[in-house]
Formats: C-alpha cells, sequence, structure tokens
C-alpha cells in the first residue's frame, strides 16, 4: 500500500515539473521575442522620426519638423515592430 501512494506521488511531482519546466521555456520565448519586437519598433521609430521629420521641416520649418518627427516615430514604430513580427517569426 505504501508502495503505490509513493509512485503516485512521484508522477505528481514529475509531472508538476514538466508543467513548470514548459511554462518556463514558453516564458523565456515570448520575453526573448519581446525584446525583439521591440528593438525593431525603436528602430522603425527612429528612422521614421529623421525621415518625415527632415520632410516636415523642409517643407513647414520647425514646426513641421516637431510634428513630422512625431507622426514619423509613431508610423515608424508600428511598421518596425510589424515588419518584425510579420517576416522574423517563424510560421507555426
Amino acid at each position: 500500500m505504501m508502495s503505490e501512494d509513493n509512485q503516485s506521488d512521484q508522477v505528481e511531482a514529475s509531472e508538476s515539473g514538466l508543467v513548470k519546466d514548459v511554462a518556463l521555456d514558453v516564458g523565456k520565448g515570448l520575453l526573448s521575442e519581446t525584446k525583439i519586437t521591440l528593438k525593431w519598433a525603436l528602430v522603425g521609430a527612429f528612422i521614421g522620426a529623421l525621415i518625415v521629420g527632415g520632410a516636415g521641416f523642409w517643407f513647414l520649418g520647425l514646426k513641421g519638423l516637431g510634428m513630422g518627427a512625431l507622426i514619423g516615430a509613431v508610423i515608424g514604430a508600428i511598421a518596425g515592430g510589424g515588419l518584425y513580427l510579420w517576416w522574423g517569426t517563424p510560421d507555426l
């Protein structure tokens, strides 16, 4: 009787360990994907701010620079993060 209880406890412990290992791996993968996506978004925001801000400065002066940089940063961040998610992640 005691050996059956010990075996069931060991099975439950191994299943619990497996779930924890899988959850840890999933969490690490999600953290890695998030970091890379944010890096792409940051680069996209920088490039967008430079391009659209420069165009705004060229056509509208300093006010155009500020508005263009803000708009370019938002659009560039969305585009940069979206491009990574579209091209960078493997198909499941």
